[in-house]
């Protein structure tokens, strides 16, 4: 799912089977090129991987929010991906729900933080957590769509 009249777009990329932490990435990446978010999908995961060389972004509770600001992004976007069962993201950290967060270099000064960290606060809340575990794909859309003004 995708919308298109917002200030950030989200794209969801449910029942994602990886074996990895980067092929789970790639997928994500994948599903934001299909939509018209990218219009270059090698060089935004090659970004993607070079921040993440930096400093890992699992955040807890089996979430990963691996971010980029790039060239290669259209329209800043949050791509949501949840994996069938989750992979490694650093040391014996698991990952099963991706924040792939991408925003066009030049964009809003430091949007993409804002967004990280306007993510990070709505994670720290069990039932949201728990929403986003077990709502249908449609419907953690709408959630999100619901608390886009937090982000």
């Amino acid at each position: 799912m995708e919308d298109s009249a917002r200030l950030v777009d989200i794209v969801t990329a449910f029942d994602i089977e990886a074996e990895s932490k980067s092929e789970a990435i790639n997928q994500v990446v994948s599903k934001l090129f299909e939509t018209g978010k990218l219009t270059n999908q090698e060089k935004f995961q090659q970004d993607v991987f070079d921040r993440e060389s930096e400093l890992s972004t699992y955040i807890g509770y089996g979430f990963g929010l691996p971010h980029a600001q790039s060239d290669a992004v259209q329209k800043a976007t949050i791509g949501i991906g949840k994996l069938t069962k989750p992979v490694t993201w650093i040391d014996d950290k698991q990952v099963d729900f991706i924040f792939l967060i991408a925003v066009p270099t030049g964009g809003e000064e430091k949007l993409h933080l804002k967004i990280l960290a306007n993510l990070a606060r709505l994670l720290m809340h069990d039932d949201f957590r728990q929403k986003l575990r077990t709502l249908p794909e449609q419907k953690v859309y709408k959630l999100l769509i619901d608390n886009q003004k937090k982000l």
